[in-house]
């Protein structure tokens, strides 16, 4: 029997087209020209423009698919962006083809890559422990560098980072680029920020290791979480010296790491460079505007935004935080009820946007109105709203320090002994007195702790920043504000302290929010 010849393809309407004629010539099923339905279906499967149900069905017509044809079906599915339901759809593809096809690929080194890359975007843990046993019994994920990067990145994306340091310890011998990437995004995107930052270290110092713009990507999101501007400084000369400075990701990262480390006006800089904005380069700049507390500018800059990229939930959560950061409650209303109208966000409003509406009912007095607004919302989001325990970390002379909201006796005895010193000046000169007795067994906010040991230990005139982890109440408390506008006023700093939902910038007894927050 003939075979149809098979040119490139270059297009999914051509790639269906071709697709015709097999069938009508009554070819489609011929041994002689599996490899050109092979072609036409990784087509129209991983190409932009292609169709995953096409390509689904041009799979299930073949009698005795391979491994090829298997992974990339997975494949497919598991890096499909226009979905929510496509790792889901991969775990289960895999799951009917291995029970229920006559004649099963087996499973190879590609298909656990692509099965624990979807388990990372579920973010479901449980599922990829399954996938990685399966693997080890296959033998298909020993000692292979794609399959244990995958581990890695998925635990990571799992918050299993105990897990993902395992796979990375036990490939020592094998580790690249991509596998200190996997572990340093995995460890920041885990809440342990100064562990990424030592493994980007580690990797570059140590191993002697260039980064690529990935891995300069997650090790200034690291940056940002802490709050370390000398080292987010040291990582834009890394970008420069690396070529990697003009590129939008890049400059869309320094945005948010320059503007969370208190710079504004370089963030914006570096946000005008930016030739083509995606909707990731406009929220950074909005959710800048919006901690800062310049909530018009941040309003302005979305509605600008919206003529320009459709905006996500991402984008709609920095301008509702603008609008809980400056009291507008008609303004808060509108973006919400924009959000239930819109088509491109499934779903809707989520918990985080819900939150900003309850938050400034409560935060203006109206807690009638934020009982009522709960009630309103079925099934009520909120309770889902999961927070960390606190904590803050703190840079002195270009080292960044963590501290816990623990009892006395396990917090470093420097830092308790330099908010003790603090603690008394404010005593003595301002008549500061403390509300409880901190006494062994007490908790003392780690924010305390925090700037005390700043302000005791910085260079003389350096500006003392405080970043807040995200707790159980959120914002700063009423009494360490307080305590904070004393500290600028008897020591004639600028102290700074950003909490998970503004910045604080203290001077003279006056804080920038004008005690509105």
């Amino acid at each position: 029997m003939a075979v149809i010849p098979m040119p490139s393809i270059t297009s999914a309407a051509e790639a269906m087209h071709r697709h015709v004629l097999l069938i009508k010539s009554g070819m489609a099923t011929s041994d002689d020209n599996i490899y050109s339905l092979i072609g036409i279906l990784t087509f129209i499967a991983l190409h932009p423009s292609g169709d995953l149900s096409y390509a689904r069905s041009i799979f299930d017509s073949l009698h005795f698919p391979n491994s090829y044809t298997a992974n990339t079906m997975i494949r497919a599915y598991a890096k499909n962006p226009n979905t929510s339901s496509s790792a889901d759809a991969a775990l289960n593809f895999f799951i009917n083809l291995q029970k229920h096809h006559p004649s099963p690929p087996p499973p190879d080194h590609f298909t656990f890559t692509f099965l624990l890359h979807a388990c990372g975007r579920l973010r479901d843990g449980q599922i990829g422990r399954q996938i990685h046993g399966l693997g080890l019994k296959s033998g298909a994920c020993e000692n292979h560098r794609y399959v244990e990067n995958s581990l890695i990145h998925m635990y990571g994306k799992c918050g299993l980072l105990e897990d993902g340091m395992k796979a990375f310890d036990r490939m020592s011998d094998r580790r690249d680029v991509v596998s200190w990437t996997s572990a340093i995004d995995g460890a920041a995107e885990g809440g342990r920020a100064l562990e990424a930052l030592q493994l980007f270290d580690t990797m570059t110092t140590e191993e002697g290791i260039q980064p690529n713009e990935i891995t300069l990507i997650s090790a200034i999101c690291a940056c940002s979480e802490v709050g370390s501007l000398s080292l987010g400084k040291t990582l834009h000369d890394i970008a420069r010296a690396n070529g990697f400075d003009l590129s939008p990701n890049i400059k869309t990262s320094l945005v948010d790491m320059y503007s969370k480390c208190g710079c504004l006006i370089t963030a914006k800089e570096i946000f005008e460079s930016i030739t083509t904005k995606d909707v990731f380069a406009w929220t950074a700049m909005i959710s800048a505007y919006a901690a800062h507390g310049f909530c018009g500018e941040a309003v302005k800059l979305f509605d600008e935004a919206s003529s320009e990229v459709d905006a996500d939930d991402r984008m709609y959560m920095a301008v509702l935080s603008a609008c809980r950061n400056a009291g507008w409650v008609k303004e808060c209303y509108r973006y919400l009820n924009s959000m239930k109208k819109k088509r491109s966000l499934r779903g809707g409003p989520k918990a985080e946007h819900y939150g900003c509406m309850v938050d400034l009912l409560s935060q203006i007095g109206r807690l009638d109105e934020a009982e009522i607004f709960i009630k309103g919302i079925s099934p009520n989001p909120l309770q889902n709203i999961n927070e960390s325990d606190g904590g803050c970390y703190v840079e002195v002379n270009g080292q960044v320090y963590e501290f816990d909201n623990r009892s006395m006796q396990q917090q470093s005895t420097a830092a308790w002994y330099c908010w003790e010193e603090v603690k008394e000046r404010l005593r003595v000169e301002q008549g500061y007195s403390c509300d409880f007795v901190e006494e062994e067994g007490e908790i003392v906010q780690s924010e305390k702790l925090a700037v005390g040991y700043g302000v005791m230990n910085a260079v003389a005139g350096e500006r003392v920043m405080v970043v807040m982890k995200n707790k159980v109440g959120g914002c700063l408390c009423k009494k360490c504000h307080e305590v904070m506008k004393l500290v600028s006023k008897v020591y004639g700093r600028e102290i700074i302290v950003r909490d998970p939902v503004r910045f604080h910038f203290f001077n003279y007894g006056l804080c920038s929010c004008q005690d509105f927050w």
